[in-house]
């Protein structure tokens, strides 16, 4: 499967007309269609622009290589570590966190309401 084609079974797996998934990512109709019809060549800056607006995994757009659309998880925390410069440890503490029990939230919250108590 090429590129091409790549590009249009998202489209198509996301419901979208050439028109919507175009605006989407800031370009037109026609873009999206030279694009399917292979008239085209999608310009990597693009193609990233596409992955991050559509969670695509950009090996498997470009290369077909892997699974269609990233973890979710992984994603947004990769989202998250660029947005807000998180190191290895921030994104450890989070990754912890969210894998905690209910009961484990409550707790962890609990200490962290009491240290920011003292603070005031």
């Amino acid at each position: 499967m090429s590129i091409s084609e790549r590009f249009k079974t998202l489209r198509k797996i996301k419901k979208l007309s050439q028109t919507e998934f175009g605006e989407r990512v800031g370009v037109s109709r026609s873009v999206i269609k030279n694009i399917e019809n292979e008239l085209v060549e999608p310009k990597e800056l693009f193609i990233k622009q596409v992955c991050k607006e559509y969670r695509v995994n950009f090996m498997w757009l470009t290369k077909g290589e892997g699974e269609m659309f990233e973890d979710d998880e992984d994603y947004i925390l990769d989202e998250l570590s660029e947005e807000f410069n998180l190191d290895d440890l921030d994104k450890q503490i989070i990754e912890t966190y969210l894998k905690l029990s209910h009961e484990d939230k409550m707790v962890f919250k609990n200490f962290l309401k009491e240290i920011f108590e003292k603070e005031k």
